[in-house]
């Protein structure tokens, strides 16, 4: 175990280097419209940024344990915040008629740096002693035939879904579906990054003050709730707020 906790400080400097990498497929792929082209970026993106996710979150979940204090939602908090702080981009570009292709390209190359910053930062062997400790523990049952775990691992999945259903569709569903210009589009979209940033920087509270299981039930039934007014009523503010309220749900129930 301890020889595998040396290695997600690689696994995430190798896999955020292949996430840029596909960003900068994307951009070309755009400009001579070729759909293999641009689902090979995406695979290379996609693939590479989950990886990268995982092995953030078995970091920062050991730094968890050795501060013995809900810490990782505030840490997600920071992600959306990014993902805010682009979605507010995204818009502004969008409202000037830039089109994708230089928009992408642009964006892979502002974040070149700071991930070359925060990948140096990656000090190695990282969760080591609590790897060790985590070894010399007894062995429980497999992940296979632990009922609780794959119960909390339904949730996850449906919580996840959730959420990426609304990152890659919400624009697309507000534009086509609901009649909303472009920009529009991109405003609620910021909105519901909105309510993810703020689910993440306080889920930490309100999991301490009550409980992980009120939280997961609360927070469910407000997805719900979100998710079904965004698709069923017609009113126009009503859907715009409705994707706040839905984005803080699975935030808040996923950390």
């Amino acid at each position: 175990m301890a020889g595998e906790a040396l290695w997600y400080p690689q696994v995430i400097r190798t896999t955020m280097s292949f996430a840029v990498l596909g960003m900068l497929v994307l951009s070309p792929a755009l400009w001579v419209t070729s759909a293999p082209l641009f689902a090979f970026g995406l695979a290379i993106f996609g693939a590479s940024f989950g990886s990268a996710e995982v092995a953030i979150n078995v970091e920062g979940a050991a730094i968890e344990r050795e501060m013995n204090k809900t810490v990782l939602p505030m840490m997600h908090g920071f992600y959306s915040f990014g993902t805010l702080f682009g979605a507010g981009v995204g818009m502004a570009v969008t409202g000037f008629g830039l089109p994708a292709a230089p928009h992408i390209l642009a964006a892979a190359l502002v974040a070149i740096l700071p991930i070359a910053i925060a990948i140096r930062a990656i000090p190695d062997g990282t969760g080591k002693n609590a790897a060790e400790v985590a070894h010399g523990e007894a062995k429980g049952l497999p992940v296979w035939r632990d009922a609780q775990l794959l119960l909390i691992g339904v949730i996850v999945t449906a919580m996840a879904f959730a959420e990426g259903s609304a990152n890659d569709w919400l624009p697309l569903l507000m534009v086509d579906g609901h009649g909303f210009s472009p920009t529009s589009g991109s405003l609620i979209y910021a909105g519901f990054t909105l309510g993810m940033t703020l689910g993440r920087f306080t889920g930490g509270w309100f999991i301490d003050r009550y409980s992980r299981v009120a939280v997961v039930r609360g927070s469910a039934v407000m997805g719900a709730l979100g998710i079904g007014l965004i698709i069923f009523v017609d009113n126009p503010g009503w859907r715009a707020s409705r994707c706040c309220c839905g984005a803080l749900a699975p935030r808040s129930a996923s950390r």
